[in-house]
């Protein structure tokens, strides 16, 4: 009788050890930091980076004086198309998000954060929706360049310089 409980015992023991394991790998995951790729004229990864669970990826232009520039397409069409895409219209551009991109970030949700200088862009964060094609400003400095610095769950981690007064940095929490 000893020898039954004992094993019972040792089956509940293993049974939480996996259970614990499963929920620290898990909320492991879900705290993970988010990707960043540097884009700015200094290191500048020309070509395509793609969504890494979609269809969409972005092709970066490193324009050297003119800045960093992106544009967002359809990299793997299928069939049936994309409610705002088609074959021939699978790229989105827009000269406030795609014009000296300093930094992005795709999300676990399959959007798009990037930032902006104010050399040639604007000078702000932006979410982007490749999906719905829709942008929506998270952080406008006027006069600022912008980077990502981490992104972790809803908070952003930016540092920005306006002039040569150094880096400032700001957490922003997207909704």
């Amino acid at each position: 009788m000893v020898e039954v409980f004992s094993k019972e015992l040792i089956c509940l023991k293993v049974t939480k050890y996996i259970v614990l394991t499963i929920i620290l790998i898990l909320s492991g995951e879900a705290l993970a930091e988010t990707e960043i790729t540097q884009i700015n004229p200094k290191v500048c990864p020309q070509g395509i980076h793609e969504q890494p669970n979609g269809i969409f990826a972005i092709h970066v232009f490193c324009d050297d004086a003119l800045g960093t520039n992106i544009t967002v397409f359809v990299n793997k069409m299928g069939a049936p198309f994309h409610q705002e895409y088609n074959l021939g219209n699978r790229f989105w551009q827009n000269q406030e998000w795609a014009f000296d991109v300093m930094s992005f970030a795709w999300l676990p949700n399959n959007k798009l954060l990037l930032s902006t200088s104010a050399v040639y862009g604007s000078g702000a964060v932006y979410l982007l929706d490749p999906s719905k094609k829709q942008s929506k400003v998270l952080l406008k400095i006027n006069g600022a360049i912008i980077e990502l610095v981490s992104v972790k769950n809803e908070k952003v981690n930016v540092r920005y310089e306006v002039g040569f007064d150094g880096y400032q940095y700001e957490t922003i929490i997207m909704q």
